[in-house]
């Protein structure tokens, strides 16, 4: 088991004050880092520094329990390869969620709040993996959506100290907030706005998404034709082009598995923007990709986990 030298009481709280400021005392020792998409989930290894020391990738499980126990094999191999032990698990998931949860505490959440979720690409309901991976590792375990630890990454790898957004394009479209190189109090979840396309209402990821631009025009590593990277830019930048206005983002990143790609429209994707835009009161900020687009969710659970614990002793 891992850290099995430890129970899950051992963990003290500090003190318990607003979202992003919980602490708990223990010491650091190998992080597990979880980005579970719609389609494949990937689990790092991460020492104190951020460094991944080794990662493993699978398709993500239909069935809940097959998941948690696929997750768990993954961290034990880790463990095993790695010779570390686990302080904690910080983990992202693709779930519309009112707010960030934390277990270590007697198996609750250490707020105490009820805090929903729901899967929109996951045939997941009344499941939360991450209580379930506190009750079978005892360490514990920080959950997140993964929009918005793609932006936390991005800005804190940056130094960003304005208003980043965050679009991993991957199954479906995740979006997230960062401010000032900090998880938001906003959560977005544009991947679910609704626009009128070829004549009828469909969600933005619908259309737009990694897997839905692969069931029309085939996989992205295979496209060579601009007019269809012309036409994967006018997709997404109907969703750009509404966020500007509502957020103000200074700069806006795309990552994601489809990230690896966006060189490919870039500046097919800034100009659909700014042809949607009313020129008067907002111009088009830096769109950019990342320099990890298919591990910066991962890499973002590193920092949140460093944001939100603190290492005493």
């Amino acid at each position: 088991m891992v850290n099995s030298h430890k129970s899950p009481k051992d963990f003290k709280l500090l003190y318990q004050i607003p979202l992003g400021k919980v602490n708990i005392c223990y010491n650091w020792g190998m992080i597990i880092c979880i980005d579970t998409g719609g389609t494949k989930t990937m689990v790092g290894a991460l020492g104190p520094s951020g460094k991944v020391l080794r990662s493993v990738t699978f398709p993500t499980e239909k069935s809940q329990a097959r998941y948690i126990e696929s997750v768990s094999a993954a961290i034990l191999e880790l463990q095993e390869a790695t010779k570390a032990t686990v302080s904690q698990i910080s983990m992202a998931l693709p779930a519309v969620m009112n707010e960030q949860m934390y277990f270590g505490v007697h198996g609750k959440s250490l707020d105490e709040r009820h805090i929903s979720l729901t899967f929109a690409n996951l045939p997941w309901k009344g499941f939360n993996p991450g209580e379930e991976l506190y009750k079978k590792f005892g360490v514990p375990v920080l959950v997140a959506n993964d929009g918005d630890l793609a932006a936390l990454y991005e800005a804190r790898a940056r130094g960003f100290n304005g208003r980043l957004l965050a679009l991993p394009i991957g199954t479906g479209i995740g979006s997230g907030l960062a401010i000032c190189q900090k998880l938001s109090s906003v959560h977005p979840e544009a991947g679910h706005m609704t626009f009128d396309f070829n004549g009828e209402p469909r969600e933005w990821e619908h259309f737009a998404s990694g897997r839905a631009i692969t069931a029309e025009f085939g996989p992205s590593n295979h496209i060579t034709d601009d007019e269809i990277w012309h036409e994967v830019a006018k997709r997404i930048a109907l969703g750009v082009a509404v966020l500007i206005p509502v957020l103000s983002p200074d700069l806006i990143v795309v990552n994601g598995g489809f990230g690896s790609h966006f060189l490919k429209f870039q500046e097919f994707l800034t100009a659909e923007v700014a042809a949607r835009l009313n020129k008067r009161l907002f111009s088009v900020p830096p769109i950019e990709t990342s320099s990890s687009p298919e591990e910066a969710v991962m890499l973002g659970c590193y920092y949140h986990a460093k944001q939100i614990v603190s290492t005493h002793g």
